[in-house]
């Protein structure tokens, strides 16, 4: 069997995760309708099951997973006997639902991103913020890693954080070689390794733009219980938890892992030794103004439907290229991108869609009790549920289709006691608390932001463990006492 897996190019667990995924798929084929479920909603189940085991085992790439799962859905769905019942009997129909997620405006939110990633990445412009707030977080390294950490916090509430967290990985080892004694150079770089994504996952919920997450989220109520979330509103209640947790995670990080001295002087030179022009060169100036136009529209979305979160995106994305304006090339933007998240999200929204359409969703809430408890226990409840299954599954992108449904679905049974429709205030409160978990997952340096740093080798997950675990139980009580405010500011609660 070794010799096999070999010969495949694959890795033990890649290979045994192939075959139980195959299992899953083929025994869901077989089976009949169960309870309340249709031969539809146990196939669909089995399509779920399947992917989740080939992502979380890494067994094959994520783009050949999606276009995979593309096939087995048009397969699958498209020849169930209940395949009429949503209207993809034919070979056609199906198909264009198994497309039906790579539609969405959520997957060319994600594209467009990046491309504002990329204008503020690979110009200055980071490290200019950077440089701005070393003037006045400078006396020591606790509060330089304090000016690093807000920086990164800022620029991710607004772009990718997957790629700020790697600009000031690398602004941060520049600025660890400023310790002579290798003891402390050590024990420094673990309190910044870790600090880094940390922040950059914290800024990620401060705005919808700040991750796909957010907007996927805001897409699952709409499409669940017919509720939206306005691009102010969700900044009234992201931004407080982020000033809140910033602060939190510099003290904890930097009392477990405490910073050796280095002299003001010498900190000084760092800061005007960062490759910034004077000036503000005509590319900074262009983003500057696109960024800025682009988040004054998203404000005014809030109050004026006209102005659309994604469509905003996309057409500053459009801008950055622009003759005149050049600030990005179409070429680089291409082979850069980061399309993975481009397939992984579009099939993700695909699989989603069927657990809804296909009565999944509506056979697990007929499966749970109603129950009356407090707002605030749920929430606890729903935080603490959301951590465990990014344990399972770190890919927090395929959990927000996937899993955000179910929790609706199950805070309608629970909290509104004699209610059968979803109650819309308590559904907004249940996605803001998931996404704002999903957001925050660094307890263990399992997803692709803090594995940029932790695959280099500079800590280990007992390492980030002492830190993080504070950190994420404090976000659950955060979470949990804050949201039902915010509940209550917008007229969410009766």
């Amino acid at each position: 069997m070794n010799t096999l897996i070999k010969k495949l190019g694959m890795e033990n667990k890649a290979f045994w995760g192939l075959i139980a995924a195959i299992i899953a798929f083929i025994v869901s084929l077989c089976l009949p309708a169960i309870g309340t479920l249709s031969v539809l909603g146990v196939r669909t189940i089995g399509l779920l099951v399947s992917f989740l085991i080939i992502l979380i085992t890494s067994a094959l790439p994520v783009v050949v997973t999606s276009l995979l799962f593309v096939g087995l859905m048009t397969m699958s769905l498209g020849s169930s006997p209940d395949a009429s019942s949503i209207g993809i009997a034919s070979y056609q129909g199906s198909l264009k639902y198994a497309l039906s997620g790579f539609g969405d405006p959520v997957v060319y939110f994600a594209v467009a991103s990046f491309g504002l990633t990329a204008a503020i990445t690979t110009t200055p412009l980071s490290k200019r913020i950077l440089k701005g707030l070393l003037k006045f977080f400078h006396k020591d390294m606790k509060a330089v890693l304090f000016a690093i950490m807000l920086s990164a916090c800022l620029i991710s509430s607004l772009i990718s954080n997957v790629p700020t967290c790697a600009v000031f990985m690398g602004v941060s080892l520049n600025l660890l070689e400023l310790y002579k004694d290798d003891k402390e150079k050590k024990q420094a770089t673990k309190a910044f390794m870790i600090a880094v994504p940390v922040s950059s996952m914290i800024g990620g919920m401060m705005t919808p733009a700040g991750s796909p997450i957010n907007l996927m989220a805001i897409g699952v109520l709409e499409r669940v219980a017919g509720v939206s979330i306005s691009f102010a509103e969700w900044m009234v209640a992201g931004i407080p938890l982020a000033i809140v947790m910033l602060p939190l995670a510099w003290l904890v990080i930097s009392h477990v892992h405490k910073l050796g001295p280095v002299k003001e002087e010498e900190i000084k030179t760092f800061a005007s030794s960062l490759d910034v022009p004077a000036k503000m060169t005509p590319k900074e100036i262009k983003t500057v103004v696109i960024a800025q136009t682009m988040l004054v529209l998203w404000l005014l979305s809030s109050w004026f439907s006209f102005f659309n979160v994604m469509t905003i995106c996309i057409l500053g994305c459009a801008l950055l290229f622009m003759p005149g304006i050049k600030v990005l090339d179409v070429d680089a933007f291409l082979k850069n991108n980061s399309w993975d998240a481009f397939f992984l999200v579009a099939i993700v929204i695909s699989l989603g869609g069927a657990m809804s359409d296909t009565g999944v969703m509506a056979s697990i809430g007929g499966l749970l009790p109603t129950l009356d408890f407090n707002i605030i226990l749920v929430l606890m409840v729903i935080c603490l549920a959301t951590f465990l299954c990014l344990l399972l599954d770190p890919v927090a992108t395929s959990l927000v289709s996937l899993l955000g449904p179910i929790l609706i679905t199950l805070a309608a049974t629970v909290v509104v006691s004699g209610v059968s429709s979803i109650d819309p205030g308590l559904s907004t409160m249940v996605v803001l608390a998931f996404a704002f978990c999903l957001c925050n997952r660094y307890l263990l340096p399992l997803d692709t932001v803090p594995l940029i740093t932790y695959s280099k080798g500079y800590y280990s997950l007992s390492d980030m463990f002492k830190c993080t675990w504070i950190l994420q139980l404090s976000l659950l009580v955060l979470v949990s006492l804050w949201v039902p405010v915010v509940g209550m500011m917008f007229q969410l609660m009766e």
